[in-house]
């Protein structure tokens, strides 16, 4: 026997072989996710100044719509102050 087959029989025997293999297919994942990743990470850097832009516009169109609310308020106050009594 080789030096290789009887390191995989001792591995086998020892249940060290499930491990290592298992241990595999663990990295095989990361390095799936790592490339979902990067794909991600490529795709938000690309669309991040758009976003940005969208929640400036966003943060005005509210500071637009309490300063109109407010005026509004105060526009009803003024008429139930201006009521005959």
């Amino acid at each position: 026997m080789k030096p290789p087959e009887i390191l995989g029989m001792l591995e086998e025997a020892a249940g060290t072989r499930m491990y290592e293999s298992k241990k595999e297919a663990a990295l095989r994942t990361l390095d799936k996710k790592q490339v979902k990743v990067e794909e991600i990470n490529k795709v938000f850097g690309r669309s991040s100044p758009n976003i940005q832009h969208a929640c400036g516009s966003l943060y005005m169109q509210q500071a637009w719509a309490r300063s109109a609310m407010c005026v509004q308020c105060r526009h009803s106050v003024c008429y139930l102050s201006q009521a005959p009594v």
